[in-house]
């Protein structure tokens, strides 16, 4: 369907493990191919793949991931412009993993 997965995921893992995001890059995939689910979900793996690797905690995961999905469901039922849901999930997951 033309989306860059690839960075998508990339990206997904890059925030989630506090390194640098070429966020114009994934700003313009996102908008472009209106992919952000897809990333959200990314996120979310990216999460429990750290944590399965021993890397993050169980309720730092579980509060994430509880956020994430609801950030999006109530984006979705308010008819709420995913970039607003995607600055949420961003700055929430920096916040909460330093």
């Amino acid at each position: 369907s033309g989306i860059d997965d690839r960075l998508l995921s990339e990206s997904a893992v890059c925030l989630v493990r506090r390194k640098k995001i070429n966020l114009t890059a994934l700003i313009s995939e996102l908008e472009k191919n209106q992919c952000w689910d897809r990333f959200f979900q990314h996120v979310i793996f990216a999460l429990y793949e750290d944590f399965r690797m021993g890397m993050l905690p169980e309720e730092q995961v579980a509060e994430l991931s509880r956020d994430i999905t609801e950030a999006v469901s109530k984006g979705k039922a308010f008819n709420q412009m995913k970039r607003l849901t995607f600055d949420y999930v961003f700055f929430k997951v920096r916040e909460v993993l330093g």
